[in-house]
């Protein structure tokens, strides 16, 4: 595991940066790291801690516009994840969680991925971060199906990606010596429904709106997820 650099160390010493982000349209793990990589955070340093949580994956980093602006575009990928998918739903498994029917392959409990996490080879301030935003979306999850933290079980945030996603966002802040993230209101699609391992839902989705609770947030006017 590679450690942060000496300048960053300086900056969090001297009282660290504050991020702010316009989220104008929405939030997801993948723009976050895009983001985080176009204020200079190194992919290679990004991917050398990464390696720490002992997962296998892939990080495909490529320039796109969107409208008239430039970006990264992050994609995180397990190796065989399009195959089980592709598996599982062949064979119709389905299984029962908070009263939804929906298949179990690439989703893992709460407690499963914060032991993960918390045996990963990371530094402690990554560690810290990437188990608080975890149990943030499980609370979350438990709070709008009515049922234990100890029993979530994440579908799409518990495959590979988004924890690969989640913990490098937490690296990618500490390797920058951001010690404060601040937000403009979050821009939430409406609509709906969509199609989730969850099953049906509304836009925007109970679980975000639950994270999303005592914070500001501004219609996106757009009818997808944001």
């Amino acid at each position: 595991m590679s450690r942060p650099s000496s300048t960053a160390s300086r900056r969090a010493a001297a009282g660290g940066r504050v991020l702010h982000l316009e989220t104008f349209s929405g939030i997801a793990g993948n723009m976050f790291l895009g983001a985080l990589l176009d204020l200079g955070l190194s992919r290679r340093a990004l991917v050398e801690d990464l390696q720490g949580l002992g997962v296998e994956f892939a990080l495909r980093v490529s320039r796109v516009r969107r409208g008239a602006l430039a970006a990264r575009y992050v994609d995180v990928r397990a190796p065989g994840a399009a195959r089980r998918k592709r598996r599982g739903k062949a064979a119709g498994k389905s299984a029962s969680h908070a009263g939804h029917g929906h298949g179990h392959a690439h989703g893992r409990h709460y407690t499963e991925i914060a032991r993960l996490i918390a045996r990963a080879k990371l530094a402690a301030p990554v560690r810290d971060r990437a188990l608080a935003i975890f149990e943030a979306l499980a609370r979350a999850e438990a709070r709008v199906h009515g049922t234990p933290i100890e029993k979530v079980h994440f579908h799409e945030v518990g495959a590979v990606d988004a924890i690969v996603g989640v913990t490098g966002a937490a690296i990618g802040l500490a390797r920058l010596g951001v010690t404060r993230v601040t937000s403009s209101p979050v821009g939430l699609g409406s609509g709906g429904p969509i199609d989730v391992d969850h099953g049906r839902q509304p836009l925007p989705a109970p679980a975000t709106l639950e994270l999303r609770r005592g914070s500001p947030t501004v219609p996106a006017l757009v009818t997808w997820e944001t």
